[in-house]
């Protein structure tokens, strides 16, 4: 064939646009998966059995078999090791669903080691039969119900006040006792404050102490059952929880303008509620109050003040500029009640501490009733008092409202609207105020009281919505330039602590590029430093790895710059409380329905003889192979163009040797 008759078939390759296709086979070899878990729960010696033992005796078992096995540990984290400590703080299978289900390996088969019990995440495994990998069980630990008491639940109410009695309930839960005396105790900071006997029947038991804190802020208590007889697990006796304090009853004191049957109506909602203690004193005139003891001093322990039909036009200068003390340089919340006394002239000092300005008088008054503002129905003050929530206010008789020019403030919010014979206008009725650390609420109608007389049945709407007032006007600022807290306030042995701060510029807008350095002491007084790392925006994080057992306290500095921006504290607990330990016993059911819908098999520790037999079937039955495809556009190569010039080439070479050319 003539070079050229090469060149012209090289040339219908192309045209035709030939493909080759190269096709291999490769052999997968299949891996059993084994998971151990190493958790603390794992390390429980019981009377009549070792559970680390009985671990490491059926590794050595499966690790003899020269099975193709991988080995994980499994606990608060997945990682792979045949090396067991037994020491995770946690529990968590989900991880370990996690690192089956994306595994690329060619698994035969899945094998757990563990006690059944899940401290972290959920028991879900749904999805695993999808994989169609049979999972092998091995439950650790005696599946016999062991006698134990343990501490279950502390519960105390939100607000607790420094000489204050409060309940202080202790859930205690028991197995394999009944009828039987036993003795729990109650711990603050580490001493014994109270002892309460009890009596188990139908395994459980509930104990209530008197709480009686002598001083406020944040306090750690413990409540501790006193073990019993053969009792299996001692580490679930106690349990720790933290408490804030706060400094007394919260303190509301009522100033009037004049008398008013408004101070009394109020004074009798909130003394409803235990929790307020309520002092009014009402200017007569000359100077003169009631009650006579009355003094202006009284008025710095408030926590709260109440202002009707304030300032008087003879209300005492002096008391106006206690009030404005209070309300400016301490950020004492404010309610103000507008009445036919209140003198506008001499208001004006405090009206920057209102959430609506009066900026003229008109004669006479009108009667109103309130309209639930719909744009702000979600406040915290009104969200259970509105008409979806069964409160009916158009059933409230009309209240007075003196005829001022009102106009909200900005940044004030509208409750209640003004409403004339049901027609709602736009003159705020009730409205409040959050202006950085500050806030206020007013009225701008009086004869209140009438809301109060005149409740229909049951109806305590005015009771409730006076309450809800005064608890949003005390609620703490959250608005803090540094916030630093931890995750939790009480952490497992072996357990991490994580911090987490904000951070914000005087403004409030997040601030990044802060330093924010921790010192951290144990209760031996010992100090660790820690320099937190920021995030995004305004947020930084760190962690104290696996710090010794002991009550810590810290505190934060942030830095920008040259300048302090602020500082946070706190506390928190390492050891007091194991997730793990306070219920070692085992879950039987739970390892035998993930056995069983997975299309394995569930064993008893004592009971694993065919477990390696099984393990071997499943591996030689799981060899796959894997056919790979290479394709090549021959049309396309590079080389097809190279053997046409070439044989062009020389072609072209013969001919002009032969004088052709």
């Amino acid at each position: 064939m003539s070079l050229r008759g090469l060149v012209l078939i090289i040339v219908l390759l192309v045209l035709f646009e030939p493909v080759a296709k190269l096709i291999s086979t490769e052999k997968i070899n299949p891996v059993n998966l084994v998971f151990i878990d190493n958790s603390a729960s794992m390390s429980v010696k019981e009377k009549d059995f070792n559970r680390p033992e009985t671990v490491n005796t059926l590794l050595s078992e499966l690790q003899g078999s020269g099975l193709n096995n991988v080995y994980y540990l499994f606990g608060e984290r997945t990682a792979v090791s045949s090396s067991p400590a037994f020491n995770d703080p946690v529990t968590d299978f989900g991880g370990m669903f996690s690192e089956i289900s994306s595994s690329k390996q060619n698994i035969a088969s899945v094998t757990i080691i563990s006690d059944g019990v899940i401290t972290q995440g959920s028991e879900s495994f749904r999805g695993l039969n999808k994989l169609s990998v049979p999972f092998y069980t091995v439950l650790i630990g005696d599946s016999v119900r062991k006698k134990d008491i343990k501490v279950d639940r502390i519960t105390t109410n939100d607000l607790i006040y420094a000489g204050v009695s409060s309940p202080l309930i202790v859930n205690i839960s028991a197995s394999g006792y009944s009828n039987t005396d036993v003795k729990v105790q109650l711990f603050e900071e580490n001493s014994l404050i109270g002892e309460q006997p009890g009596f188990i029947t139908g395994g459980a038991l509930r104990v209530r102490f008197d709480y009686r804190p002598t001083s406020p802020g944040e306090k750690k208590l413990a409540a501790r059952v006193t073990p019993l007889r053969d009792e299996a697990y001692l580490n679930n006796n106690s349990m720790a929880a933290y408490v804030n304090v706060l400094s007394g009853k919260l303190k509301v004191f009522i100033i009037g303008g004049t008398p008013s049957s408004d101070i009394s109506a109020i004074s009798n909602s909130l003394t409803a509620d235990t929790n307020f203690t309520v002092k009014a004193a009402v200017h007569i005139g000359n100077g003169r109050y009631i009650p006579k003891d009355f003094s202006i001093k009284q008025l710095d322990s408030a926590n709260i003040l109440v202002l009707s039909g304030f300032p008087a036009g003879d209300t005492p200068q002096e008391l106006i500029n206690a009030v404005i003390t209070l309300a400016d340089k301490k950020n004492t919340p404010v309610l103000f009640i507008t009445g036919s006394s209140t003198d506008l002239i001499r208001l004006r000092t405090l009206m920057p501490y209102l959430p609506f300005e009066i900026t003229g008088l008109n004669s006479g008054s009108s009667e109103v009733q309130g309209s639930v503002n719909g744009a702000d129905v979600n406040h915290p003050v009104i969200n259970n008092l509105t008409e979806s929530a069964g409160w009916n206010w158009s059933a409230l008789p009309p209240v007075t409202q003196p005829s001022f020019n009102y106009k909200p403030r900005a940044g004030s919010a509208v409750l209640l609207y003004s409403s004339i014979r049901n027609v709602r206008t736009q003159v705020p009725l009730f409205s409040v105020m959050r202006l950085g650390s500050k806030r206020s609420a007013a009225f701008s109608a009086e004869n209140l009281w009438r809301w109060k007389l005149n409740q229909p049945g049951n109806n305590i709407l005015f009771d409730n919505f006076m309450i809800s007032i005064i608890k949003w006007l005390n609620a703490a600022d959250d608005k803090k330039q540094v916030k630093i807290t931890t995750t939790k306030k009480i952490y497992s042995s072996g357990e991490s602590v994580e911090f987490v701060a904000e951070a914000y510029n005087q403004t409030f807008e997040p601030l990044s590029g802060a330093s924010i350095g921790l010192e951290i002491k144990d209760r031996k007084g010992n100090k660790i430093n820690l320099t937190l790392n920021e995030l995004e925006n305004g947020l930084y994080e760190g962690s104290l790895l696996e710090p010794e057992a002991s009550d810590y306290t810290f505190r934060g500095t942030v830095t920008y710059g040259n300048s302090v921006i602020g500082a946070d504290s706190g506390r928190f607990n390492v050891g007091d409380f194991s997730a793990e330990l306070i219920d070692p016993g085992t879950n039987p059911d739970y390892m035998n329905r993930l056995a069983t819908q997975t299309g394995g098999r569930f064993f008893y520790n004592n009971d694993t003889g065919g477990l390696t037999e099984l393990l071997r079937q499943k591996q030689n039955s799981s060899v796959r192979e894997k056919t790979n495809t290479e394709e090549y556009d021959i049309w396309a190569s590079n080389i097809l163009l190279i053997l046409v010039i070439v044989f062009l080439g020389i072609e072209w070479f013969l001919r002009k040797r032969e004088g052709m050319i």
